[in-house]
């Protein structure tokens, strides 16, 4: 196994199966995660690269010159982690495991996703920009002057603020409890 580690880290590039525009999404019974949607290529990439010089890349030939910020792939081991990947350091980690999973499946193709920025692409598609979004402090009634109020606070307690989100916030947090169905049925690949 040490044998095929190293005639793998001899080879002067890797090829990676990159995803990019679609989502990871937790379905089936073991609520393991899938990538669904997007545009998938192959890339051969120098193993010397620098984890800036990669995202170049892929932000050039893949994501329509939108910045990429973070790759993620999974461990060889486990396909349930899903690594996320924004340094040097970070990559040389994935190309050890990149190794590792060639040293057991000499055929196996590693997955990489990378996600650009949000209002990036925004732009690239002719939309006007959507304003940022920003927490406002809203006061409530226990914060009206004393002598509005029904009961006196003490002078010593700061006016209490509850945050407000918009509709943009929370339809863009990424958290879901349960996939739709229509995600459901592409993760089985049913359509």
């Amino acid at each position: 196994m040490a044998r095929a580690i190293s005639d793998t880290a001899g080879d002067a590039r890797m090829k990676l199966t990159c995803s990019h525009g679609g989502r990871l999404v937790h379905c089936g019974p073991d609520a393991a995660p899938h990538y669904v949607g997007g545009v998938t290529r192959v890339l051969a990439v120098p193993r010397s690269a620098s984890f800036h010089g990669l995202a170049a890349r892929l932000s050039s030939e893949m994501a329509g010159g939108a910045e990429v910020r973070a790759l993620r792939h999974r461990l060889a081991d486990d396909e349930e982690i899903i690594v996320s990947v924004t340094c040097d350091e970070e990559l040389a980690h994935m190309v050890h495991e990149y190794d590792r999973l060639h040293a057991k499946r000499p055929h196996a193709a590693f997955r990489v996703f990378f996600f650009a920025a949000a209002h990036q692409l925004r732009r690239r598609s002719g939309l006007p920009p959507l304003p940022p979004t920003r927490m406002r402090r809203v006061q409530s009634d226990q914060a009206l002057p004393l002598r509005a109020r029904p009961h006196r606070w003490p002078a010593a307690y700061p006016a209490p603020v509850r945050r407000v989100q918009s509709a943009q916030e929370i339809a863009g947090s990424s958290y879901r409890l349960q996939p739709s169905f229509d995600q459901y049925q592409n993760c089985r690949g049913v359509r």
